[in-house]
């Protein structure tokens, strides 16, 4: 006898004899039902990581509203710090949260000021989404804790225009260029100087020395008695004065009947890198008028140097070597008679050409002080020019940037290094390297600039490239004491992106991203402008 159960080969265990187990059973024994359930199957893992993924968007999605709440009450706190308590702040952030609808969506949310001070307002937030797919994977909620910190932006700023007013400024239109540039930087950050926010603008043009005769000049900063050791250094003494008598610089521009024209040389050791007050009291810390030698030559009548000196303006007389005759001080003297071997000429002296000669040469247009003056500001930024003759010293001009930034003199119009309500800033501008120029061959071995020539020693070199990169380290130096002291430096290079200007200028900036290469001068006004927005930018909130 055949039974049904003879003929089934399904192994011994069998499905539960129950409505479900029955359908089961024949959707086992059905070939059509194990595609349906290998479906089925495959569509787990595909809804799971839908699922997820939707809740992975709903807590990001909330996590960013809510982050953008709680940055807008920080912001807000933060411009009203000042004076105000802690509750008063939580209270502030807590009507951004409130009122944004993705806090609505947060559970257990909890608002927690962490710091707040003067200028500063940091503020976290914590708690948790609820998840709608978790609970596959056995979480039902997705927690996070957000920070979020503000400082109010700088009430005051102070800026320093430090441009190079060089001969090679000459080229394409560098220095056209760079007023206009320069021109637009004040134009933007004019406009920021509202809601009793001061702004002030100083400009520091420089060749190889700065002319300091400008708007708050003092005389008390100057050395007219000849104390500084390194006054009248390029003179001799006339024969028969007394011992340590030194020749005073502001005697021979009156003897010539020639004004000064505001040029003062480095100070000697540590003071030419620091911003030591001049004092009376002590004659190293003055500044020593700037008095370029009548060289050897045959500039003027009566030259008989075989050498060819740049900056010869007076009859040298006979006798002696070059360096004795540079020496001399009997030429300039107009006023008694010279000797018969002195040939009478006008001084060969030109004051008002990029090509000058004499006591001023290649002293350039003078410093404007901090100021809100825009109008006269820009005047004096129209006045810029380019000077032939001396070199580069971008040192000497970072120095005098400091110096029209600080509170103490020779300039006073900036506040203190340390008030927190101030950003002070330098923008400084080369179109290239350092430069100690002129004649290596003569007995100066280069021209006369604010370091006196090269002969004297005083750049700690004999030889010029040597020299030149001492300045570098000047340089590098400088910009170090600067940002000790909180400034921010922006520096631009034009037409001059060298590996060794991209190394010290990058340096120098106090950020690698606030070291600018111009390669055209007609790219000189976009970087000037960008600039300009980032300051705009650095006195709201930052």
């Amino acid at each position: 006898m055949i039974n049904g159960n003879a003929q089934d080969s399904e192994p011994t265990a069998r499905m539960p004899d129950q409505p479900a187990g029955r359908v089961l059973r024949r959707f086992a024994r059905d070939k059509r039902g194990n595609l349906t359930l290998a479906t089925a199957l495959a569509l787990v893992p595909l809804i799971t990581a839908g699922g997820v993924a939707v809740d992975y968007s709903r807590v990001s999605g909330a996590k960013a509203q809510v982050q953008a709440a709680l940055d807008a009450g920080v912001i807000a706190a933060s411009t009203e710090s000042n004076g105000r308590s802690e509750a008063d702040l939580r209270a502030t952030i807590d009507r951004f949260m409130t009122a944004n609808p993705a806090t609505t969506a947060v559970v257990g949310g909890n608002l927690g000021v962490l710091a707040s001070n003067e200028w500063t307002v940091k503020a976290t937030y914590e708690g948790c989404v609820a998840l709608n797919f978790g609970y596959i994977l056995g979480q039902s909620q997705q927690c996070f804790q957000l920070v979020s910190e503000a400082k109010r932006g700088k009430n005051h700023l102070e800026v320093a225009l430090v441009l190079d007013n060089t001969g090679s400024m000459e080229s394409n239109n560098r220095i056209g260029n760079l007023r206009t540039a320069a021109t637009s930087l004040v134009d933007i950050l004019k406009n920021a100087a509202t809601n009793g926010r001061t702004l002030k603008i100083s400009l520091v043009p420089f060749v190889t020395s700065v002319n300091v005769m400008g708007d708050s000049y003092s005389s008390t900063w100057i050395d007219w008695n000849a104390q500084n050791p390194l006054h009248g250094s390029n003179f001799d003494a006339p024969t028969g004065s007394p011992a340590g008598t030194k020749v005073n610089h502001t005697t021979l521009f009156t003897k010539m009947q020639l004004p000064w024209k505001g040029c003062v040389e480095a100070r000697p050791g540590a003071y030419a890198l620091n911003d030591t007050p001049p004092s009376v009291g002590d004659p190293s810390s003055l500044f020593v008028p700037y008095f370029a030698p009548d060289e050897p030559g045959g500039a003027a009548a009566g030259g008989n140097s075989a050498t060819a000196y740049n900056n010869s303006y007076l009859a040298d007389g006979v006798g002696g070597t070059d360096s004795q005759k540079q020496r001399s001080v009997a030429k300039y003297d107009t006023a008694v008679p010279r000797p018969v071997a002195i040939v009478e000429t006008a001084p060969n002296v030109t004051t008002g050409q990029n090509n000058t000669n004499g006591p001023n040469r290649a002293c350039p247009t003078p410093i404007v002080p901090l100021t809100d003056d825009f109008t006269k500001l820009k005047t004096n930024i129209s006045a810029m020019r380019y000077w032939n003759g001396s070199g580069t010293n971008v040192s000497e001009g970072l120095m005098w940037g400091w110096r029209v930034l600080s509170p103490d003199p020779p300039y006073t119009e900036g506040r203190s290094f340390t008030d927190p309500t101030v950003q002070k800033v330098i923008v400084l501008l080369t179109d290239g390297e350092n430069v100690v120029y002129g004649s290596s061959g003569t007995a100066n071995k280069s021209d006369y600039g604010a370091y006196g020539f090269l002969a004297s020693g005083r750049f700690n070199a004999t030889d010029q490239t040597t020299a030149a990169r001492n300045v570098d380290g000047w340089v590098q130096q400088t910009c170090t004491n600067l940002k000790n002291r909180g400034v921010l430096i922006y520096t631009i290079t034009l037409e001059a992106g060298t590996a060794a200007n991209l190394s010290l200028y990058g340096a120098c900036a106090s950020r690698l991203d606030m070291y600018y290469n111009s390669p055209s001068a007609s790219q000189l006004d976009g970087i000037f402008r960008n600039i300009a927005q980032q300051l705009v930018a650095l006195r709201l909130t930052y």
